[in-house]
């Protein structure tokens, strides 16, 4: 079971970071 959380918050936390990265492409 915990390696199916960390992989569930990993991609949780993937999918932050490329909203994170679009939103920053978009400012410049």
């Amino acid at each position: 079971m915990a390696i199916f959380s960390s992989l569930l918050s990993g991609k949780f936390f993937q999918e932050r970071m490329r909203r994170v990265i679009v939103a920053a492409y978009r400012r410049q």
